[in-house]
């Protein structure tokens, strides 16, 4: 009985993990995509380039396939 509420307390905690992960990780991607097409754009047509906005563009991409994977890895510590 006290272990059947705790497994569904740590598995509602996973899934609120899981949405906020995940809202994360949609929340990286417009700044992304921002950041890249600027670049882009700068690189192309006024030749300019910025090494701290590529450093920008590798941290928000990472940050959103870590977000990403972090309930996938969640799932698969699942409990039984």
């Amino acid at each position: 009985m006290v272990v059947e509420r705790v497994r569904s307390a740590a598995l509602r905690v996973e899934e609120a993990i899981g949405w906020v992960c995940q809202a994360a990780a949609w929340a990286t991607l417009p700044p992304l995509i921002g950041v890249t097409i600027y670049d882009v754009v700068g690189r192309q047509y006024f030749n300019t380039s910025s090494t701290r906005l590529m450093e920008l563009e590798w941290h928000l991409f990472l940050a959103a396939r870590v977000l990403r994977r972090h309930p996938l890895i969640l799932r698969s510590r699942a409990l039984p």
